[in-house]
């Protein structure tokens, strides 16, 4: 008789593939660091996009420097880690608060550690290619200074990356039935911020 050995544990993915598989399935990558991400790790995902973020700010002025960055920028990179390292990722736990807050107000069921968890894990998830997306806009906007229309395009992809990812990841951890809603919300913001803008 012969015994089969039971099938060992699959490993736990490692991050990088925890990232490619979060493009593919928003909703079950964000499950998944819900159920098993602690404060440590979270942490650990708000810091790394928050640096990442600078990343291709300083990337970004390095090939297109604005004038007022260009006459002191060792100076600016220094005030951009400072922000990047210690306010940044203060910035996201406000946000995940207040964005957890709004989906209370609309139904959600989530904690604040789910949100944190959804929040602060697409916006790890997105950085890479928000990155790749602010310095093609640099690039492609040539020399002068002035904010043009392709670095603009390039930052707000990188936004819209986020705003796709984190729209299911926010539906799972708020318990909502489709992040489709959550998605038209985010839009109809940047909609009211860009007419605001444009009337200023």
């Amino acid at each position: 008789m012969t015994v089969t050995p039971a099938p060992r544990p699959a490993a736990p993915a490692g991050l990088v593939d925890r990232m490619a598989a979060t493009w593919a399935n928003p909703r079950a990558a964000v499950a998944r660091e819900i159920a098993g991400a602690e404060e440590s790790r979270l942490l650990f995902y708000a810091f790394a996009a928050s640096l990442l973020f600078t990343l291709a700010a300083v990337g970004a002025q390095r090939l297109n420097p604005a004038p007022q960055v260009a006459q002191d920028f060792d100076q600016w990179v220094t005030t951009q880690v400072v922000v990047g390292t210690f306010v940044r990722p203060l910035g996201l736990y406000g946000a995940a608060a207040l964005i957890g807050l709004a989906c209370r107000a609309f139904g959600g069921r989530g904690g604040w550690r789910a949100t944190r968890a959804a929040v602060f894990w697409t916006a790890l998830v997105a950085a890479p290619a928000g990155v790749m997306l602010t310095l093609i806009g640099a690039a492609a906007s040539g020399p002068g200074g002035a904010p043009p229309l392709a670095a603009a395009l390039g930052q707000a992809g990188g936004s819209a990356l986020w705003a796709a990812l984190l729209a299911p990841a926010l539906a799972e951890a708020q318990g909502f039935r489709s992040g489709l809603a959550v998605f038209g919300v985010f839009c109809a913001l940047a909609a009211g911020v860009a007419a605001v803008a444009a009337l200023a």
